[in-house]
């Protein structure tokens, strides 16, 4: 699973919680989380995931350069998984 997850939106840690149990539960190989799920969602999935945990963020998310291109962004992706 590599995308924003949005749980930093979510002020709940049960929430939380059943999400991480939920990428348990579908086996997910690859829990790759960006900006918007938040450093303290994306602190708890690290802590929880630690081999399967990569963060994914857009690559010069703030130059005018990316800012104004149309073209599709840029991503690195910085992975702590040896099978990818």
């Amino acid at each position: 699973m590599i995308g924003g997850t949005h749980l930093g939106f979510l002020n709940s840690d049960d929430q939380l919680e059943k999400t991480m149990d939920a990428f348990d539960q579908y086996q997910l190989k690859l829990i790759a989380v960006s900006h918007c799920t938040g450093k303290e969602a994306a602190a708890a999935c690290y802590n929880r995931f630690r081999e399967r945990f990569a963060f994914a963020m857009p690559a010069l998310a703030d130059s005018a350069l990316i800012r104004n291109s149309t073209a599709p962004k840029t991503f690195i992706l910085i992975v702590n998984y040896s099978e990818v």
